[in-house]
């Protein structure tokens, strides 16, 4: 009789659930074509754009990011290196900003002119959902035009 076989079935079973938890464990990836669900989405006092659209293609620590609105602000682009330093949007949008990880999160801090002179500070943070098919950003907008600041909450569907 094989007395080491419980022992070998063990330890496989330890092992692949090891391997599963370090996959869950591993930092989620929000590449993706997302089009944002305005029906889950809450604009507060912020006017709603007639379209958003978002480009993400994420590969290790870097990040490229392109955010579309046609009719509103128009389109804006960079390419962050997570946890790096700020980098200049180029498109439509100007201002630069930066990136870092906060656990499974993404937390974007940029600085945005406004065209009337002053900036506008903003603070966005990523979450993904468990399967990977929803994207909701928290935005906490601060500008002297808005009395303050704005807090919106979208969500976004990956196509």
């Amino acid at each position: 009789m094989n007395h080491t076989l419980p022992l070998r079935l063990a330890t496989l079973a330890i092992g692949g659930l090891l391997a599963v938890s370090s996959l869950a464990a591993a930092d989620p990836d929000f590449s993706g074509e997302w089009t944002i669900n305005f029906e889950k989405s809450n604009f507060g006092p912020a006017q709603k754009p007639d379209s958003w659209t978002r480009t993400v293609k994420q590969q290790g620590n870097k990040l490229y990011l392109k955010s579309s609105q046609p009719r509103d602000s128009g389109t804006s682009e960079a390419t962050f290196e997570i946890g790096g330093p700020e980098v200049k949007f180029s498109g439509d949008i100007q201002g630069k900003g930066s990136v870092k990880r906060d656990g499974a999160k993404l937390i974007f801090t940029s600085t945005i002119e406004s065209g009337h002179g002053g900036t506008v500070q903003r603070t966005e943070t990523w979450v993904l959902s468990p399967d990977g098919r929803t994207l909701t950003a928290e935005i906490q907008i601060t500008a002297a035009m808005h009395g303050g600041g704005v807090k919106i909450s979208t969500v976004w569907n990956r196509k």
